[in-house]
């Protein structure tokens, strides 16, 4: 089974040179583009499931950096003493 974008690309291209490639008669390519429409949607909802988990990566790694001080507590505090004392030798 593929399982990477990358290999879904292939697939996806592989797909539309058998539709137009081969010399296939009418009734097998009705059914071969019915079969290509199922694979676009099963697809679809592939990519639009890793943009999904891109974009929960990209927001958690902005929330982390960006964290407010009343979130952070008492690791703020602890690193705010810290540098005081650091600072005072």
């Amino acid at each position: 089974m593929k399982t990477s974008l990358e290999e879904l690309n292939t697939h996806l291209f592989e797909t539309i040179e058998w539709l137009t490639d081969r010399d296939i008669r009418n009734e097998e390519l009705d059914q071969e583009i019915r079969r290509a429409e199922t694979v676009c949607k099963v697809a679809s909802a592939i990519i639009s499931n890793a943009q999904t988990v891109l974009s929960a990566y990209r927001t958690a790694d902005e929330v982390a950096n960006n964290l407010p001080e009343w979130i952070e507590g008492k690791k703020i505090k602890q690193q705010q003493l810290t540098d005081k004392t650091k600072g005072q030798k």
